[in-house]
């Protein structure tokens, strides 16, 4: 029973989102407000799907969100982490879909997850977003060596992450695991 109202709620969300991806919102001609929709939308769909698998802390860097996401019913390496960063223009995306996809990622790696919500554009012009990543990889630090921690971002996400490594070595800060 407990398996068949699992799979109810995922095939609801799913429905959801497909109804909705029906008219997927076009990049050129998209509000702010329905690519977060959508983006929320798949964050609900993963949360569902992660349910007994991952297990989620939230804290704050600062005032950065963040989320940690640890896989269950697996052995973790407790010195490893993978710093996840979220894609969305940089304009859109948030904790929730952060935590989503690290979730994910927990889940199909084996290995702890940390996300963080930077600040948006155009309300925090740049380099607010790369400060947030810069921050919490140095948060990182004060628990992890560098060669510990892995970085992936996805979309505008990988940008980040590729301006904080020209930033680390910048900076002359140790940079994370090759």
């Amino acid at each position: 029973p407990v398996l068949v109202q699992e799979a109810d709620g995922l095939v609801e969300s799913a429905r959801e989102l497909a109804i909705y991806a029906g008219r997927p919102p076009n990049p050129k001609r998209a509000t702010k407000e329905e690519k977060a929709h959508y983006q929320d939308k798949l964050a609900e769909l993963g949360a569902k799907a992660l349910v007994n698998k991952v297990d989620f802390e939230d804290f704050q860097i600062g005032e950065i969100p963040a989320a940690t996401a640890t896989p269950l019913d697996c052995e973790t390496d407790d010195k490893k982490v993978l710093l996840y960063i979220h894609g969305g223009g940089y304009v859109t995306g948030g904790l929730e879909y952060a935590r989503g996809f690290a979730g994910l990622l927990a889940a199909e790696t084996g290995q702890r997850v940390t996300a963080i919500a930077y600040r948006l554009a155009p309300e925090n012009p740049f380099p607010a977003a790369l400060d947030d990543v810069f921050y919490a990889y140095e948060y990182l630090l004060r628990s992890y060596s560098p060669e510990n921690i892995s970085l992936i971002g996805e979309s505008a996400g990988g940008g980040l992450i590729l301006a904080l490594c020209h930033r680390l070595k910048a900076e002359g800060l140790p940079l994370p695991h090759k």
